[in-house]
């Protein structure tokens, strides 16, 4: 089953809030089916975004990076 990916509305580096669209995914099989909005899951930055929009169950189509404070890493 394909699926297409199309974003338009955020780019890398742009500010995500949770339930916040990133994308919609358009079901070529079933053109009669409306898209279906992607939303980010948190609040955080839009890192990765797929280039290529044919996608396939299980794909990543966006990464949303959280904020920490550095010290959290050491």
């Amino acid at each position: 089953r394909r699926v297409l990916f199309r974003s338009g509305m955020l780019e890398p580096g742009d500010p995500v809030s949770a339930g916040e669209p990133v994308g919609r995914l358009w079901f070529s099989d079933r053109p009669d089916r409306p898209p279906v909005e992607v939303v980010s899951p948190v609040d955080g930055f839009v890192v990765v975004q797929k280039a290529i929009p044919v996608t396939e169950q299980g794909d990543s189509v966006f990464v949303v990076g959280v904020p920490i404070d550095r010290t959290a890493l050491l």
